[in-house]
């Protein structure tokens, strides 16, 4: 086996193993991994298998299902090294730009919005830089974070937006939902949205339901590339280290790291593209074919 195949390979278990970053992060560190092995001199059909196992190492984050997805699909038309190095390179630089488009969209919906409170959930460096481009328009605007259990990156961004001068308050996750009575609007990141919802950080479920519940408006942040196709009808990942919530062996701990809401719950996603209904989004997902290789994923 070629040292750029395994060093690949290592890579994509290194993604698997991450339980430190997000899916933005990870799908760039992905794509820059097969450029590596592709410049090294890895072959088609390596590169089809490493295609497949990338989109099995984070089922959940829909940004690397997409990178591998559209990867097999270009490897079919072209296999030319320098075009498949430059379809990592598009592939970055679209998620790079997709993300200040939707930041810049997303900043004026809220500046235009009668807001005083906003919550979010989890850490998206989308919301992040949102928040601190609406805040700086609007004084008066105070963030409500949640701490995001169990790897806490709620408590990360409440220190981020705190220390670049936003009002910033920091809760629990169980008290989240009773807050969305105190909040106007509730700002999410997400990891993918697909025909069978949203995918994000485990507790984004019930704090939509309870959003509905309290007439708070939803709006989700999503880069196209972070949409599945509609063809595929589900995503599920195994429980993670179980020492993270408790080490007692008497019991079984269930460590779940993502759950899925019905997107009926959502008001609308800023997309770069625009800002569009749930309705509207499945048109997106519709219009994304969904390569041979990855059907039984």
């Amino acid at each position: 086996m070629k040292e750029s195949i395994v060093s690949l390979k290592s890579e994509i278990e290194c993604i698997r193993e991450d339980s430190l970053h997000g899916a933005t992060y990870l799908t760039l560190k992905a794509a820059e991994a097969f450029k590596r092995a592709v410049g090294s001199g890895a072959d088609i059909s390596s590169l089809r298998e490493a295609s497949v196992a990338i989109a099995d190492a984070r089922p959940m984050m829909a940004s690397i299902f997409r990178f591998a997805n559209d990867l097999l699909f270009f490897l079919d038309r072209s296999q030319e090294v320098e075009e498949i190095r430059s379809f990592c390179d598009s592939f970055i630089e679209g998620m790079e730009e997709s993300a200040w488009q939707i930041r810049r969209l997303a900043a004026q919906k809220i500046t235009q919005m009668d807001i005083e409170t906003v919550m979010t959930h989890s850490y998206s460096s989308l919301v992040k830089d949102t928040l601190l481009d609406s805040a700086s328009s609007k004084s008066r605007m105070r963030v409500i974070c949640t701490e995001s259990r169990p790897k806490n990156e709620g408590v990360k961004l409440a220190q981020t937006l705190c220390e670049a001068g936003a009002d910033t308050t920091l809760v629990t996750d169980a008290a989240s939902p009773f807050l969305c009575l105190k909040v106007d609007l509730l700002l999410i990141g997400a990891d993918g949205i697909g025909e069978f919802g949203l995918v994000h950080k485990i507790g984004t479920y019930p704090l939509l339901l309870a959003a509905r519940e309290s007439g708070v408006p939803v709006v989700v942040l999503a880069g196209s590339r972070k949409f599945w196709p509609y063809e595929l009808r589900g995503v599920k990942e195994p429980p993670k280290s179980p020492d993270e919530i408790s080490d007692n062996g008497c019991f079984e701990v269930l460590n779940y790291y993502f759950d899925t809401t019905p997107l009926e719950y959502i008001d609308r996603i800023v997309t770069e593209d625009g800002i569009v209904t749930p309705g509207e989004a499945l048109e997106l997902c519709r219009k994304l074919s969904l390569h041979p290789l990855l059907c039984s994923e």
